[in-house]
């Protein structure tokens, strides 16, 4: 399957990032007090040069505290969704899916847009302002800094910088916060799609075909 490796690099790679920051005194941020949002995002990478490496455009939705739909139309169409039963990654092109053991969405950088951070020592927060939060946190085996900035009621963008220097910006922008529920996460198999099951409880260590 050709994977969009920026979008697993947001989605999945970064997963110690947020699970490592110190609680605030005091929630952060314009949807510290919503449990729903949902609208489109850029996404942008950039070489240790400033030099744009790629860019990602799409849409997504978030439920407080651990559901999260990230679809992608460019360069590629690419869905990914985590609910209470797994991971899923669709490739429209391919026509397949490959499901995950399920990830915490509170172990992924959009834990930013809620503002309430998990405890946990292997991080330092280095600014906290109205509008900006940063941070240092190990990611896998590397310190990264990351940087999540609210730019007015409906804009937040989130920046992180790996060791090899490359600098990866989101820009999450809000349309709507209205209510979602964990239904509107559901997940159904496309017609005519194939379903690989990767899940932990499969004892795969491959992709195997369920038809």
């Amino acid at each position: 399957m050709k994977v969009h490796c920026s979008i697993l690099k947001f989605v999945v790679t970064s997963l110690a990032l947020v699970a490592c920051v110190a609680p605030l005194a005091a929630p952060w941020g314009e949807l510290a007090n919503d449990s729903s949002a949902q609208g489109s995002f850029v996404q942008v990478i950039f070489d240790e040069n400033g030099t744009p490496l790629s860019k990602t455009t799409g849409e997504f939705r978030a439920l407080r505290p651990s559901y999260i739909d990230w679809r992608t139309d460019r360069p590629e169409r690419q869905r990914y969704l985590i609910n209470d039963e797994a991971f899923w990654q669709q490739d429209e092109e391919l026509g397949i899916v490959i499901k995950r053991d399920t990830l915490s969405a509170a172990n992924t950088p959009l834990r930013f847009i809620w503002g309430d951070m998990a405890a946990g020592s292997d991080v330092t927060v280095i600014e906290m302002t109205d509008t900006t939060l940063g941070v240092d946190a190990m990611i896998g085996t590397a310190l990264q800094r990351v940087i999540a900035e609210w730019k007015g009621q409906n804009t937040l963008a989130i920046s992180s910088v790996d060791a090899l220097g490359q600098r990866t910006v989101v820009t999450l922008t809000i349309d709507t916060r209205e209510s979602l529920s964990p239904r509107d996460f559901s997940f159904e198999l496309p017609p005519a799609f194939d379903l690989y099951d990767e899940t932990s409880s499969r004892g795969l260590i491959g992709e195997e075909l369920i038809r």
